[in-house]
């Protein structure tokens, strides 16, 4: 763990005039930068233990676990013919595709486009990855 009471006599040097300002400065930054590297090493594990409790409290802070946004990807072609004409159509048609997903997913017959009679291919779902936020617990 880190050492607070010696950083806050490094502080205190350097108030004091006992220490280089920029010397201290350096090293805080490449101690920032090992933390970052540190918690980018653990978030997984984090991620696993919040979501165990949805949201924990910790020494004043609680955690609170956060599902991976949906994202949907769509069939290129049928939408680089679209974006051509213009972004309606195009919106119109991501909404039919996700909708074709929901359908196929409860097993209800394919999604027909009412103007060509195609079957609608359905988007393809995935969700990005889970995380969490931390925030000051209110007294």
């Amino acid at each position: 763990m880190i050492n607070l009471k010696l950083l806050s006599k490094s502080i205190d040097s350097v108030e004091n005039g006992e220490t280089c300002p920029l010397e201290l400065d350096l090293e805080l930054r490449e101690l920032a930068i090992l933390i970052q590297a540190a918690q980018a090493q653990i978030k997984g594990f984090v991620v696993d233990e919040v979501q165990l409790h949805g949201t924990k409290n910790v020494n004043g802070f609680n955690y609170t676990f956060k599902k991976g946004a949906k994202k949907w990807t769509h069939k290129t072609s049928k939408i680089v013919t679209f974006e051509t004409l213009n972004k309606e159509k195009l919106r119109l048609y991501k909404s039919e595709a996700e909708q074709a997903y929901q359908r196929a997913v409860k097993g209800l017959e394919p999604l027909i486009d009412s103007d060509t009679g195609e079957v609608i291919e359905p988007a393809e779902l995935s969700y990005l990855r889970d995380t969490y936020s931390v925030t000051k617990a209110k007294s």
